[in-house]
């Protein structure tokens, strides 16, 4: 006589938060929550990333589901509602004092707590340079600035394979440039020569792209200061 599948028709429904599409999942099985301990373990933004991106393609049950177009406040926010069904709503995270640094354990209602961090704004994804030239921006790649953190890079060199891409299309008044299409030297020599005031602009646009986020609170048991933060991606609640 076979054993029976405790779980098996235990499923939620959710909404992707971008594109408002329906989708049913189930929680998370013993197997894959070893998995995602083992990843935030590992020091890796990588390899939690990637175990985030497999859990979550395998809980959610939705016929042609593909993981692989969700942004990236989409991918974290599904997966700490799975989690959250998985085991509990309420769970404790070790968080440093602003002040002295001592590691407090604070609990937090993911489920509660969790929202998107600038879901409704409208963001203009157009920069104005000036002199007649501007920019589009397009989505900003999660893993491809995994691959840029966990390189040798210098954080100048970093910032630069951000923006390069990131930016869609170059606009002047006489035409359209496709900005991947142009070579490496021309994409390099053109985010050079941006100005400080126009490089905070895309900067500033990157900083209001939506995000998972989570707003605590807490005093610390060491030094008693109040603690008030936000907490933003699923690196910074479960690492």
């Amino acid at each position: 006589m076979a054993l029976p599948k405790i779980n098996s028709n235990l499923t939620y429904d959710t909404t992707v938060p971008s594109t408002k599409e329906k989708i049913k999942y189930r929680p998370f099985l013993v197997g894959e929550e070893k998995l995602f301990l083992i990843a935030t373990q590992s020091d890796s933004p990588r390899v939690l990333y990637d175990t985030v991106k497999r859990v979550v393609s395998q809980c959610v049950l939705t016929e042609n589901f593909d993981v692989d177009t969700l942004t990236e406040f989409d991918l974290e926010y599904i997966f700490i509602l799975l989690r959250s069904k998985s085991v509990g709503e309420k769970e404790d995270l070790l968080i440093s004092c602003e002040s002295c640094e001592e590691r407090n354990t604070v609990t937090i209602d993911f489920e509660k707590s969790a929202y998107i961090k600038n879901l409704n704004q409208q963001l203009d994804n157009r920069i104005d340079f000036g002199r007649g030239i501007s920019v589009t921006l397009k989505g900003f790649d999660a893993s491809k600035a995994l691959d840029l953190a966990e390189s040798e890079m210098s954080e100048v060199d970093q910032v630069f394979h951000v923006i390069d891409s990131m930016i869609d299309k170059v606009y002047t008044e006489e035409e359209v440039m496709v900005f991947a299409d142009e070579s490496y030297d021309e994409r390099y020599a053109f985010i050079d020569s941006m100005t400080a005031v126009q490089l905070q602009k895309i900067q500033k646009y990157i900083q209001s792209l939506p995000k998972v986020a989570m707003d605590i609170s807490f005093v610390c048991g060491n030094c008693r200061t109040h603690n008030k933060r936000v907490l933003e991606g699923i690196s910074s609640f479960f690492t």
